[in-house]
């Protein structure tokens, strides 16, 4: 009996060793590739793969970092291979559509989209490189749609509001915009793309204020969600008529927060979004929050309000780094 045992036990020994082989490649690749050294990154794969035929984590690695060294013909041949896998995800789907985009053969990129998503079909994060390639494309209305399914297909995915936020912004659509760009940085807010959002954001609220017609056209329009924001807006206008800095659409902004909940907007439109943002300012940390958001227009006058806020400023910044925006299953989702 205990010859039998022998086997199986051997096979686990052997099983755990192949992990720990493909494991310590993987590690190693990707040291080598933060550095730079993508050649070698895939060196140390290859040569992996060799003691691992077939292991699909190592060749998508493969794939991915052949794609980030710019040889996007050698990404698509493995990326090709792998998609005919039946355990092919939604990254191989990402990697090879991607590398298609970025060699310009957009066709074959909605293609692969096209197929990851027919596989896939809750994959908003495939949504979101679609969308990109027919941005890419020059064919911004189907990525706007493409985006905004995303959306509603997964509404705690953060690419589609990114990519949405500045397609709106390109339109000249501000509301719409800022709406996108501040759930974006709720959701991913230690990156670069936080930056960049929060510095939209300051520029589309400057948009939205700088012309009175900006504001009556969603007073006017269709869609009844932006209309009730508008609204609500509009009662504060006067607030950043001296200016739109951060100070101003701190108050501004609070302002409308306390008008939409006096107003019970948030029973027809419940919105993860606002309600974060009234739970900061009943906390007491929606000023430092406002601040932060639009440091931007002023980094210095930033430094020295937080020196001087301190407290605030530290329990802003515990609060933020500690949670992140979530929208109930379903969404929430009317803009």
């Amino acid at each position: 009996m205990k010859k039998l045992f022998l086997i199986p036990a051997l096979f686990a020994t052997l099983s755990l060793s192949a992990q720990t082989n493909i494991d310590v490649a993987k590690n190693q690749a990707f040291e080598l590739a933060r550095k730079g050294d993508y050649a070698k990154a895939i060196d140390v794969l290859t040569k992996a793969e060799q003691s691992a035929p077939g292991n699909i984590v190592l060749l998508k690695d493969i794939a991915y970092y052949n794609y980030a060294k710019g040889d996007y013909d050698k990404a698509i041949e493995h990326g090709n291979k792998l998609v005919k896998r039946d355990d092919a995800d939604e990254q191989v789907y990402q990697i090879l559509g991607s590398a298609y985009r970025n060699n310009k053969k957009y066709e074959e990129s909605e293609n692969i989209y096209g197929e990851g998503i027919a596989k896939f079909p809750k994959s908003a994060v495939l949504y979101a490189e679609l969308g990109t390639t027919y941005a890419d494309n020059n064919k911004a209305s189907e990525a706007i749609a493409v985006w905004e399914k995303g959306v509603k297909i997964d509404p705690n995915i953060s690419n589609n509001y990114y990519y949405l936020a500045k397609a709106f912004a390109k339109n000249l659509n501000p509301l719409k915009s800022i709406l996108n760009a501040e759930t974006f940085v709720n959701m991913e807010n230690k990156t670069q793309r936080t930056v960049e959002m929060r510095t939209l954001l300051l520029e589309q609220y400057k948009t939205l204020f700088s012309n009175a017609s900006y504001i009556n056209r969603y007073s006017n329009g269709r869609n009844e969600f932006e209309k009730e924001v508008a609204a609500s807006y509009r009662k504060f206008a006067s607030v950043v008529a001296g200016g739109v800095n951060a100070e101003t659409l701190s108050a501004l902004r609070g302002q409308f927060i306390v008008d939409w909940f006096q107003q019970n907007k948030d029973q027809k439109f419940p919105f993860a979004l606002f309600d974060r943002n009234r739970q900061m300012l009943r906390s007491g940390i929606f000023d430092a929050y406002n601040r932060w958001l639009f440091s931007s227009m002023s980094p210095e006058q930033f430094r020295t309000w937080g020196k001087t806020n301190e407290g605030q400023m530290s329990e802003f910044m515990r609060y933020f780094n500690a949670s992140i925006l979530k929208f109930p299953e379903g969404g929430q989702i009317y803009f």
